[in-house]
């Protein structure tokens, strides 16, 4: 059985030139992905979201940093927010926008069950 040397050189050379060209396209894949994520947290800030208190932005944080697959957004209808715009922004499976009001009371909440869970725990 006689093998090709020129065909088997040339079949390993396609390949390694393509590994090496998939490699770089992953790379510049991701820099691309990471400037994408970049622009999309400095424009990500709505109405909304400027004007809650740092508790509140704390939540918020928090919200986004608890699920992969969301994106949570507060907006101010009254002064400006657009949801189309908001929407738009979203590249994850489920997007919640709360309102500026409804974030101020899920702070409050969380902050009222941290503090039963703590006199449970104590007690």
């Amino acid at each position: 059985m006689s093998m090709n040397v020129n065909t088997t050189a040339t079949t390993y050379g396609n390949y390694q030139n393509n590994y090496q060209t998939s490699g770089t396209d992953k790379k510049n894949e991701t820099t691309k992905s990471t400037k994408t994520t970049e622009t999309k947290k400095s424009s990500v800030e709505s109405l909304g979201e400027k004007n809650l208190s740092r508790a509140a932005q704390k939540v918020l944080k928090d919200l986004r940093g608890s699920r992969n697959d969301m994106d949570f957004y507060v907006a101010d209808f009254e002064n400006g927010d657009n949801a189309k715009d908001i929407l738009s922004r979203s590249d994850k499976e489920f997007t919640v926008i709360f309102s500026k009001e409804e974030m101020e009371k899920l702070q409050q909440f969380t902050e009222q069950v941290n503090r039963n869970i703590k006199e449970y725990t104590n007690s």
